[in-house]
């Protein structure tokens, strides 16, 4: 006859509500009257439980513990070696689900015997059970419903964490946002509303458990970055790619970064090279150059800029190139421009063409070309077509193997839906002899990056700017 243990787990299929390092579930769940909790009540998940153990002497707890391993009971906040009323013996607590009488050790009796470890050593004892001793993930499996999507996931942004529930778990946000309150070092969980209200397209949150407090501090390629995340933008997701383009600087390179938000690129680049760092968003701006004043290794190298990308391109990149192409004083031996605003950075990149058309005396000088990388979303069945497609529409031609270097995948954003770089020299052609396009002139209000940012597609990334 089994054990008559409370709780032993549901036949239920595992479906993980949420990404959270401890994937194993406990073999004991929470109480099943918390499922379907709309309103957060801790005390709901107060119980006992039945648990198996052995009384092991004092002196034997190591060795026991190791070929033991496999039916020690693992649960949050719960230690597997207890207090015992057997003198000089301590309670190993055992796994229900695997052990619910002594002979179901048998396959490791042989070792028991030798540490004087016997049937009457084989006991069951209740144990009190509070929220304390599940985890987030473990929580939210027991609430949410069987039957439907759970939390897929969440971003963790130094003391926030991030969500964007889908409307079927609207009635548990509530629970949800306490449940992932209890996730290590968060103090607040917010939740990302689809109302844009605004011209840096900066989504609301709503704050569903813990402080209203989202200045945020994130360590990211070596640098500790802080920023207001309700204001700005920042993805976790990112720092992969952030990683693959500073990697491609060197002393002699020089970065010039468009869209830098509060500076993922800019600040680690800093350390390596000369940068000038550009974004629209004032929030933004401010926390860029608080992050270039407190990293001080890179404070040296980097220059701020508060323009529209396109005047940031058509006025400081553009005196920067012709230095490299006359002088050269610090020896620059290759330029590249980052413009990380995947729902509209592609559009801007007409700003290159005839950017250097009243320079001709400089044409033979160019041999430094700048090398662009560009963020562009697609839903195309061939997202890279898409993408080189588009990047030839904008910068006015085709975009060959001499300057093409290549169009990567960055991460998958939605179901068909691709963030993706393209990186490519400039071609002279497209710098020194295209016409400037009449709706890039400089004074055009329809091409103004305060106007851009109402596109329908810049949902998701115009917060950059």
């Amino acid at each position: 006859m089994r054990l008559p243990f409370k709780f032993l787990n549901t036949s239920v299929p595992f479906h993980s509500p949420v990404r959270h390092k401890a994937r194993l579930m406990s073999p004991i769940p929470p109480p099943p009257s918390v499922k379907g909790m709309t309103e957060w009540e801790a005390d709901l998940f107060t119980t006992t439980a039945l648990i198996p153990s052995i009384a092991v002497n004092q002196e034997h707890i190591g060795a026991a513990r190791k070929f033991m391993e496999k039916y020690i009971l693992k649960m949050f906040n719960l230690k597997p070696v207890q207090e015992s009323s057997i003198p000089n013996r301590k309670l190993v607590l055992l796994n229900p689900e695997l052990v619910s009488q002594f002979r179901d050790l048998k396959d490791v009796q042989p070792s028991l015997t030798e540490l004087d470890i016997a049937q009457e050593h084989f006991l069951v004892k209740s144990y009190p059970l509070t929220v304390e001793n599940w985890t987030p993930h473990e929580i939210l499996k027991a609430v949410l419903p069987a039957d439907q999507e759970g939390v897929s996931g969440f971003s963790i942004i130094g003391h926030i964490i991030h969500l964007n529930l889908k409307d079927h778990l609207e009635p548990y946000k509530n629970v949800i946002g306490n449940a992932l309150l209890r996730t290590k070092n968060t103090r607040t969980v917010v939740n990302k509303s689809s109302t844009i209200d605004n011209t840096f397209r900066n989504f609301s949150m709503e704050l569903l458990a813990g402080e209203e407090e989202f200045v945020a501090s994130v360590k990211e390629s070596g640098c500790v970055f802080n920023f207001d995340f309700s204001l700005v933008y920042w993805n976790p997701r990112l720092s992969t790619e952030h990683e693959r383009i500073i990697k491609m600087m060197g002393p002699k390179s020089v970065l010039f970064d468009g869209c830098a938000g509060v500076g993922p690129f800019t600040v680690p680049a800093g350390k390596i090279c000369r940068v000038y760092s550009n974004d629209l968003n004032p929030e933004s701006f401010k926390w860029l150059e608080e992050n270039v004043r407190t990293n001080k290794k890179s404070s040296v190298n980097i220059e701020c800029f508060n323009k529209d990308a396109r005047d940031f391109i058509r006025t400081v990149v553009k005196e920067k190139m012709l230095e490299i192409w006359s002088e050269n004083v610090e020896k620059i031996e290759n330029a590249h421009i980052v413009m990380n605003l995947p729902a509209l950075a592609i559009t801007f990149i007409d700003v290159f063409q005839g950017l250097f058309k009243d320079c001709q005396h400089l044409r033979e000088k160019a041999t430094i070309l700048p090398k662009v990388h560009v963020y562009g979303f697609s839903k195309s069945e061939t997202p890279d077509q898409d993408i080189k497609e588009r990047c030839e529409e904008y910068i006015g031609d085709k975009l060959d193997s001499d300057h093409l270097e290549g169009v990567f995948f960055v991460r998958n954003v939605a179901p068909n839906k691709d963030m993706m770089r393209a990186s490519f020299f400039v071609p002279k052609t497209v710098l020194f002899d295209l016409d400037v396009p009449e709706s890039n002139k400089e004074n055009d209000a329809e091409k103004s990056g305060v106007k851009r940012a109402g596109s329908p597609d810049s949902v998701e990334s115009s917060k950059k700017r």
